[in-house]
């Protein structure tokens, strides 16, 4: 087998650009997908199966012939996939304080994303839940470094697993680098307003912990530190990340973050701009940036970026692709029987009930005999606030489902079984809407 050095020699220099592209299925469709697989396009996401399986034969028999890199989402399970074991959230995991078990979770989600045809989760979210009002609060194992820390290298361990190669392990993604959730007011893809001290003190630690896992993959974010975004910061790409923590693996940009730098952020004047300090800032995989192949071509073919740059980004994308098997057998032979399966339901079980929190009984626990029982809010019998984000309902990919699919139980439907089983009487009040119009009133009693 050739080595990653070699396999560079031979490329041209349009197949070195297209391997630091990842496009989104469905943004590109069908036939679009296969023209960027048989240009040799680094990654796709979103995309599973049998048609992950199809784009893969054209990559492997196109051009440099160099496998494709399938990634999606998985944050608490493979919950894109509808059929897929849906875990407890990272907040409410975080609950649990049991490492162990959080990697158990992971090893269970990357049998169920392999049995799909894919590589890559993204995955896990590492930013620090200390603002209620950021959204994306419960993606996270919280406020503490320690404790984000010690469970995103469990799951980084969970998902990548002893033998890298194995059709059971898939890459991990530690994101998003980083200081993303202290933006100003609580306000998503904002500027974060630290010094670097803090950064150093508060937000690389758990990244640091994911990284001595092993942890194959880094996702930048999209806000800023101080008015630069994370993305063009050569700083915290370059010699932080890839110069103090000695970061060997790739990488990957988060969603449309070099469009972003001309349209959002405001520190490029055009594609071309906005690729350059991309790539030269440290980034080597473009997420849903199909305009940045065109712009580095005219960049490297008119002297304004060194061939270099490319050649450097491609070596770290190829090394984990060699380490993680892709040029030894680039398809995944997970069974999926995986999916669901009941091994992984009674780990649900045992995860869901290891993330309750009890604050303090007063002997009323456990309940038994006539009781009433007053359940209140909204959320209560909302299986979309139960279930968390990242699922197949929630972020619904293009002619997927969009409603929750049952076998499946509310909160409110538990406590009616459970209560009615032990002679309690509950009663349900809404209150009110999560987005605002009052519902009021009393629904049925049990």
């Amino acid at each position: 087998m050739q080595t990653v050095k070699e396999i560079i020699k031979g490329m041209t220099l349009e197949q070195k650009a297209a391997q630091l592209v990842q496009i989104p299925y469905a943004h590109a469709g069908r036939e679009k997908a296969e023209e960027w697989a048989r240009r040799g396009v680094g990654s796709f996401l979103h995309v599973f199966g049998d048609e992950a399986r199809r784009l893969q034969e054209i990559a492997i028999k196109s051009g440099a012939k160099i496998p494709l890199l399938f990634g999606i989402d998985a944050v608490h399970g493979h919950c894109l996939n509808r059929k897929a074991t849906i875990f407890p959230t990272p907040l409410s995991m975080a609950c649990s304080f049991d490492p162990a078990l959080v990697k158990r979770m992971a090893q269970a989600t990357a049998c169920e994303v392999a049995a799909d045809g894919l590589h890559w989760t993204i995955s896990p979210v590492l930013c620090l839940g200390r603002d209620m009002r950021w959204g994306r609060v419960g993606e996270t194992f919280g406020e503490d470094p320690l404790l984000t820390g010690s469970l995103g290298a469990a799951m980084v361990e969970g998902y990548q697993g002893e033998d890298n190669a194995a059709n059971t392990s898939v890459i991990a993604c530690a994101k998003h680098y980083i200081g993303y959730g202290e933006a100003t007011g609580g306000r998503d893809s904002y500027d974060t307003s630290v010094t670097y001290r803090k950064v150093m003190d508060l937000f690389l630690p758990p990244f640091e912990k994911a990284l001595e896992a092993g942890c194959a993959t880094v996702m930048t974010a999209y806000g800023s530190i101080d008015g630069t975004p994370c993305t063009s910061d050569k700083k915290l790409l370059r010699e932080i990340l890839k110069g103090q923590l000695n970061f060997g693996g790739f990488v990957v940009t988060d969603w449309q973050n070099v469009s972003h730098l001309i349209h959002k952020q405001h520190v490029a004047e055009d594609e071309k701009q906005a690729s350059r300090l991309a790539l030269t800032s440290g980034n080597d995989m473009m997420m849903n940036a199909p305009e940045f192949y065109e712009a580095i071509l005219k960049l490297v073919r008119g002297g304004e970026v060194r061939e270099e740059l490319l050649d450097e980004a491609v070596e770290r994308i190829l090394t984990v692709k060699m380490r993680f098997g892709l040029f030894h057998d680039p398809f995944k032979h997970a069974d999926e029987k995986y999916f669901g399966c009941e091994k992984h339901l009674q780990l649900n079980r045992e995860l869901a009930r290891a993330c309750v929190v009890l604050l303090k009984n007063t002997g009323i626990l456990p309940i038994s005999g006539k009781k009433k029982i007053l359940v209140a809010g909204p959320s209560a019998d909302d299986v979309l606030c139960q279930y968390g984000d990242w699922t197949y309902f929630s972020h619904p990919l293009p002619d997927y489902e969009t409603q929750a699919v049952r076998p499946y139980v509310t909160f409110l439907e538990g406590m009616r079984e459970l209560g009615g089983q032990s002679g309690c009487t509950v009663t349900f009040v809404k209150g009110c809407e999560i987005d605002g119009k009052i519902a009021g009133g009393v629904a049925d009693a049990v």
